[in-house]
């Protein structure tokens, strides 16, 4: 399939032999390859009109008139070539377009994949299917950070992240295994075990490598040759790209091949080792009173990093932190203590009798906790964290689960943490019941969880199961 590269050769081939013919007529042989309008009425747009510019996004190539453009999209097989006009139309050229000086570019597509549709001059990006695409490698869009927010949440291998269009435009089969080959990454890993500073690598090596090749006009193998001949020549700088059986251009191990999400994928083993879930993230919660920060505990013995929500609350609503002016201005200063911090404790009388609210502070605070959870997440996977454990009271109710890998929720029949939250907090038992209401009731949220520690038991019972979902997690 012609790539970013190659269709940019093809722009760059056509546009000096195109802009200024204008058009006498166009035949279509192939209907199935037009789109938007019925072929006749196509062609009928398009007599009279001159080429003005030829233009590219990603895979698609514009033809621009006076209001007009003609967006194409080569497919697995489609091509250009300019003959003679009276040269006989052969098999598979399927839309001929015919200059009035005597010239024709014919479409010439064996798989008839390709398309053809019109749209006004200057909307060719508003496009539906360009629309939803994502920047190009060369964009300054396009970073490190910008795939790393991407693919935080994506369980798919990396290659299949990079070939979705709607992620990177432009790039692939065979400039993904280059990039991931230049950036040390294997082509299985799932995207969301990538630290930041390999997503760095990979934006890095995607920009080489896509200026490389359209600098030596695309990669000419199989069935791409641009028009009027013009062969790519970055076929000579495949390092791993249908190099099966050679050396490894780096360290002499043999290149192999494999299949990642139907796709011939080739990569150097030793080059490129695939990795475990490196900084699997785990979202630990659990209802007020079921033991969460007893689990915390053993996490952090373990050696696993861990964040509390609660303390990131705390600590952002402090005097002179993010949240503190618009918490006092939600609920007024008779929340704050002699100090001039807020009281928890009013605060807390206030929300968990009022479920709206809870529901104003839950919108003040969610984002600010979620974004410094995020960025603490971010610089654990960084110092290459094994797990990251992320204790959140409130981890489905806010959402805080679509960033975890994994989820652990804690377990005690109801009974025991009413008694234990009673005992703690020195509340009545209406208070208590009234704290444990305002949460997601603990079967839901063990229903929810991928994993679940029960802790109705002894301590050594709880270190027991605390070890087993350990083992799995790392499995």
């Amino acid at each position: 399939m012609p790539e970013l590269p190659e269709v940019e050769t093809i722009r760059r081939t056509l546009e000096p032999r195109l802009v200024g013919k204008t058009i006498d007529r166009v035949d279509v042989h192939c209907d199935r390859i037009i789109h938007g309008l019925e072929p006749a009425a196509f062609c009928a747009r398009l007599a009279g009109r001159t080429i003005a510019s030829l233009g590219r996004f990603g895979k698609y190539l514009f033809f621009v008139f006076d209001d007009v453009s003609l967006v194409s999209h080569l497919r697995m097989e489609g091509k250009y070539f300019l003959k003679p006009g009276e040269d006989p139309v052969v098999k598979h050229e399927h839309v001929v377009f015919r200059f009035t000086d005597g010239s024709s570019l014919r479409y010439h597509d064996t798989r008839k994949f390709g398309t053809m549709e019109l749209v006004p001059k200057g909307q060719e990006l508003r496009l539906k299917a360009i629309e939803a695409m994502g920047p190009e490698p060369a964009s300054p869009a396009f970073s490190g950070a910008y795939l790393a927010r991407r693919g935080n949440t994506a369980a798919r291998p990396v290659k299949s992240f990079l070939l979705d269009q709607n992620i990177v435009a432009g790039l692939g089969n065979i400039y993904v295994d280059e990039t991931l080959f230049r950036a040390a990454v294997h082509p299985e890993t799932i995207a969301k075990h990538l630290f930041r500073a390999e997503w760095d690598r990979i934006a890095l090596a995607a920009k080489q490598v896509i200026e490389r090749a359209v600098s030596d006009g695309g990669t000419t193998i199989r069935s791409y040759v641009s028009s009027l001949g013009v062969s790519g020549m970055f076929q000579t700088e495949l390092k791993v790209h249908m190099q099966k059986g050679k050396p490894c251009p780096t360290c002499g191990t043999t290149v192999v091949k494999t299949v990642v999400g139907g796709r011939g994928t080739y990569y150097c083993p030793r080059c490129q080792v695939k990795k475990p879930g490196k900084g699997l993230v785990v979202g630990l919660t659990g209802g007020i009173a079921s033991g969460k920060s007893a689990v915390e505990r053993l996490f952090r013995k373990a050696g696993f990093p861990v964040l509390d929500a609660d303390a990131v609350y705390k600590d952002l609503s402090k005097s002179g932190k993010v949240l503190y002016n618009d918490i006092v201005a939600a609920f007024g200063s008779g929340i704050l203590g002699e100090t001039g911090e807020i009281d928890r404790a009013k605060l807390g009388a206030i929300v968990f009798r009022d479920a709206a609210a809870r529901g104003r502070l839950n919108a003040i605070a969610h984002p600010a906790v979620r974004a410094a959870m995020l960025s603490w997440i971010e610089t654990q996977k960084q110092k290459g964290a094994e797990l990251i454990v992320a204790s959140v009271p409130l981890l489905f109710e806010a959402g805080f689960e679509t960033f975890c890998d994994a989820t652990v929720s804690l377990w005690c029949p109801p009974r025991i943490q009413l008694e234990r939250l009673m005992k703690r907090n020195g509340f009545t038992r209406e208070e208590a019941l009234r704290r444990i209401g305002a949460q997601m009731p603990l079967k839901e949220k063990c229903r929810k969880a991928t994993h679940q520690i029960d802790n109705a038991g002894t301590r050594k019972q709880l270190h027991e199961e605390f070890e087993a979902v350990l083992r799995t997690l790392r499995s």
